[in-house]
């Protein structure tokens, strides 16, 4: 390991050990989600599903429902 890794590595360790990193998560999101990142985010992945899947995924649910009729 290079010295940058073995860095990178121990400033993760510390970070997971007290905690830090899940709370840089939690901040993370919520700053993505407060500047509507998220938002945008999932509308250009929704765009990016081609038609003939969202058909089909349609369908599949379509005859799961005629299946389950008493839902």
């Amino acid at each position: 390991m290079n010295k940058d890794a073995q860095m990178r590595a121990v400033i993760n360790q510390k970070l997971i050990e007290t905690g830090e990193r899940e709370r840089l998560k939690e901040l993370l999101r919520a700053k993505l989600i407060e500047c509507g990142w998220r938002d945008q985010l999932k509308a250009h992945c929704k765009a990016l599903v081609p038609d003939s899947v969202k058909k089909e995924l349609l369908q599949r649910i379509r005859a799961f429902l005629a299946q389950h009729a008493s839902l």
